[in-house]
C-alpha cells in the first residue's frame, strides 16, 4: 500500500464508537464495503496507521492528492464519485436501520459515523478516490456538484437497488471484533497493528482531572458554610499567634 497523507494527533479530535476509537474498526468496515455492496468499495477507505504522535494514511491507489489542491474539473469529478458512493452507502444504512436486528442497527450507526460528510477528506488521482475518516475534521467543502454534469449518474438508482436487495442476514457479519475473519484481508494490508497507548493515557488523565474539578465545584456549592467556618478558624489562629508574639515582645 502507498502512504499518501499524514495528520498529527494534536490537530484533530478522534471520533469514538462503542467505547473505542472509530479508526479501530478499519478492517470491519473495509470488509463490509467489499462484501455487502454491489460494487467492491473496499479500496475507497484509507487505512490509518499510527506513527508516534501522528497517523499515516495508506491506499492501494497511487498519486493521491487532496481535492482541495486540484483544479475545479478534477475536484468536481472526484466529488461526483464520492457522492455516487454516498448514495449507495446511505441506502444500505437506511436498510440496516430499519431492521429489527440489533447487529444491523449497530452496523448502521458505525457506517453513519465513518461516512459523515463533515468528517471526511477526499483524495483523488484523477481516476480513483480515497476517503480519510475517523476524526472530527469539520469539513464543510464537500458540496454536491450539479448531477446533470455526470453522464454516469443515471446508473446510481440501479446500483442502489442492487445493493439493498442483498439479504442482510446472510451478508452482514456479527458486530463483534472477535468474529471478524481476517481471511478477507489482503497480504498487502497487513502493515502493522495500530497502537494507541499514548492517546488512551492522555484521555484517562484528562478524565480524572476533570472528575476532581467537578467534585470541588460540587463540594463548594453544597458545603460553602464549612468553608466560611474554616476561614474563620484560620483567622482566629492567626490573631492568637499574633497576640502571643506581641506579649513575648512586651515581656522582653
Amino acid at each position: 500500500m502507498n502512504k499518501f497523507h499524514q495528520i498529527p494527533t494534536d490537530k484533530f479530535v478522534p471520533i469514538s464508537h462503542d467505547n473505542s476509537y472509530l479508526f479501530n474498526h478499519y478492517d470491519k468496515v473495509a470488509n463490509f464495503l467489499a462484501f455487502n455492496l454491489e460494487k467492491n468499495y473496499k479500496s475507497i477507505l484509507a487505512k490509518p496507521v499510527q506513527n508516534g504522535y501522528a497517523f499515516d494514511w495508506f491506499s492501494v491507489y497511487e498519486n493521491l492528492v487532496n481535492i482541495n489542491e486540484q483544479n475545479t474539473a478534477e475536484a468536481e469529478t472526484a466529488l461526483m464519485k464520492y457522492w455516487e458512493f454516498i448514495e449507495v452507502i446511505n441506502a444500505k444504512i437506511q436498510q440496516l436501520s430499519n431492521s429489527n436486528d440489533e447487529n444491523n442497527k449497530n452496523w448502521a450507526k458505525l457506517l453513519t459515523k465513518v461516512f459523515n460528510r463533515q468528517d471526511n477528506f477526499i483524495f483523488s488521482n484523477g481516476k480513483d478516490i480515497c476517503i480519510v475518516w475517523g476524526w472530527k475534521f469539520d469539513n464543510n467543502e464537500l458540496y454536491k456538484p450539479n448531477i446533470a454534469k455526470n453522464q454516469n449518474l443515471d446508473l446510481i438508482p440501479e446500483k442502489i437497488v442492487a445493493s439493498i436487495e442483498k439479504p442482510l442476514e446472510k451478508n452482514v457479519p456479527e458486530f463483534n471484533p472477535t468474529n471478524i475473519s481476517h481471511d478477507f484481508i489482503e497480504e498487502e494490508d497487513l502493515i502493522e497493528e495500530i497502537v494507541f497507548e499514548e492517546v488512551l493515557i492522555d484521555e484517562d488523565i484528562n478524565h480524572k482531572s476533570s472528575g476532581f474539578l467537578e467534585f470541588l465545584k460540587w463540594f463548594a456549592s453544597k458545603y460553602w458554610w464549612l468553608l466560611l467556618i474554616l476561614l474563620g478558624l484560620i483567622m482566629l489562629i492567626a490573631i492568637f499567634q499574633l497576640m502571643t508574639l506581641t506579649n513575648k515582645i512586651n515581656n522582653i
